[in-house]
C-alpha cells in the first residue's frame, strides 16, 4: 500500500511540473524505454494508481470489534451472561473490583 501510495503522489507531483511547464511532454528519470510523458500518459497512471489503492484497501480483512478497557471514570456494568452483550444480568458496582 506504501508503494501504490507513494507511486501516486509521484504521479500527480510529475504532472503538475509538466503543466507548470506548459503541457509539453518531457523526460523523466527511469528506464530508458519509458520516453517523454505526456499529462494524458500521468492522468492515466493516477487513474491506475487510484483503483489499485482502492482495491487493496477493499481487500482489507475486517475485523470484529472487541471490548475494551480505557482509563475513565468507573461506571456500572451489567453482568454479561455467557458473554453474550444482548443477554444482561445483575449490575455491578464500577468503583472497585471483586475479589
Amino acid at each position: 500500500m506504501k508503494a501504490v501510495a507513494a507511486a501516486l503522489k509521484k504521479a500527480k507531483k510529475d504532472k503538475e511540473l509538466l503543466i507548470q511547464a506548459g503541457g509539453n511532454a518531457v523526460t523523466v528519470a527511469g528506464p530508458a524505454s519509458a520516453g517523454p510523458k505526456t499529462v494524458e500518459e500521468y492522468q492515466a497512471e493516477i487513474d491506475r494508481l487510484k483503483k489499485r489503492k482502492q482495491e487493496i484497501i477493499a481487500a482489507k480483512p475486517q475485523l470484529e470489534t472487541a471490548f475494551a478497557i480505557a482509563e475513565a471514570k468507573p461506571v456500572n456494568a451489567h453482568l454479561m451472561r455467557r458473554g453474550d452483550p444482548e443477554n444482561l444480568g445483575d449490575e455491578i458496582p464500577g468503583d472497585s473490583p471483586w475479589f
